[in-house]
């Protein structure tokens, strides 16, 4: 196990006189023994972060220290990346193709010289715990995609790293096996302990795994902690959208006496609870136009001429009317996309029925569930 701190870290590319900024002023730290989750989209950063903890790439500036001793700083590498005792899963697994999955799974242990009897002994022991002792005289190509990404693991994990870099390492597997690589990837780091670190685009990756995450979006840390608190409290539209799938809607807030309403049109129109709104002199009031979030797991429609019959679950409240756009299956329910008559603005839902272009529907939404984001730098305003 193995402490990583990050102080101010930046990192920049030049070609052609060109400067591309990929990292600005990284700042993290991981607890020695932590499964930490990078998650951001393509060419947010998140890989680059990822080669500079494993001393495939030096910063631009900042420190990265192991254990309180600096490892790279300020365009130096100080700790070289054989020496980082660091063991790493890439997207596309890199296994050697003209080698059996023993060689391949065995390759870094021979470049430590290691006897013979300990090689065999390891990757024996490793193959064991990971369930794939019967493909090891196998070449790759004769293994499953499942075989393959987990003779990459003991690749990786053969040296007992106090650090494990994953960088993707579900992308390449279908979906119906990436939960059984989730479990097991946890499942390896609480039986062998070492610190852990992911680099996913996928929210699902994150959340299956991760004790901490930070997201990543243009170069920057936007947000750290939990992953269920990033996912309920997002600090920006980036943040929400970056761990799943999120509505913005611009609506019009006044403030009405100890509430503030929120209006889209004649179709929208909901009241909150200024109490609600966090008392901070860094926090902004809203006012005039601003960005209603919220996921689409947080509404619920019901046909307009089905309204007042249905159960509601505690804190859901009727606010207004919307109609069908559009309504497709989509992984076993449908995908509803709303729109306002009077209006620009849409959102879409899930229900477990399919609905008609055209229909009619009453919007339900829970005021403890929304968001407000500034519609200019769409940073949160509560």
């Amino acid at each position: 196990m193995v402490q990583i701190n990050i102080e101010n870290v930046t990192k920049k590319f030049e070609k052609k006189n060109k400067v591309t900024m990929a990292l600005q002023h990284i700042n993290l730290d991981i607890d020695s023994g932590e499964f930490f989750g990078i998650l951001g989209s393509s060419g947010s950063g998140k890989t680059t972060l990822m080669r500079i903890i494993a001393g495939l790439e030096i910063p631009t500036e900042g420190t990265v220290s192991f254990d309180q001793k600096p490892v790279s700083k300020d365009n130096k590498i100080i700790t070289e990346v054989e020496d980082r005792n660091i063991g790493m899963v890439f997207q596309n697994w890199a296994l050697y193709p003209h080698l059996t999955n023993f060689e391949n799974i065995a390759f870094p242990l021979r470049i430590m010289r290691l006897k013979e009897s300990a090689v065999n002994r390891r990757v024996k022991e490793i193959a064991e715990l990971l369930d794939i002792s019967e493909v090891l005289n196998k070449h790759p190509k004769e293994a499953s995609g499942g075989q393959q990404q987990r003779v990459a693991y003991a690749r990786a994990l053969v040296k007992n790293p106090a650090l494990l870099l994953l960088d993707e390492p579900f992308s390449n597997l279908d979906a119906t096996i990436k939960d059984v690589a989730r479990k097991y990837t946890k499942e390896l780091q609480n039986i062998l302990g070492f610190t852990a670190i992911i680099v996913s685009h996928d929210p699902a990756d994150i959340f299956s795994l991760s004790r901490q995450v930070g997201v990543i979006n243009k170069s920057l840390i936007m947000q750290t902690g939990k992953p269920i608190d990033v996912f309920t409290d997002p600090v920006s539209i980036e943040v929400a959208r970056s761990t799943g799938e999120y509505n913005t809607i611009l609506v019009n807030v006044k403030e009405n006496g100890l509430r503030y309403n929120l209006s889209v049109g004649n179709m929208l129109n909901m009241d909150i609870d200024i109490s609600k709104v966090k008392k901070s002199d860094t926090i902004e009031y809203p006012a005039g136009e601003v960005l209603l979030g919220f996921r689409p797991s947080d509404v619920i429609v019901i046909p307009s001429d089905m309204a007042g019959s249905s159960d509601l679950p505690r804190g859901f409240k009727e606010c207004g009317e919307a109609e069908v756009a559009i309504s497709s299956y989509y992984q076993g329910s449908f995908r509803v996309t709303l729109s306002f008559k009077d209006s620009s603005e849409s959102f879409f839902c899930f229900h477990n029925t399919p609905l008609q272009p055209g229909e009619k529907v009453n919007i339900y939404l829970n005021p403890d569930l929304i968001h407000l984001f500034n519609a200019k730098t769409n940073k949160i305003i509560f």
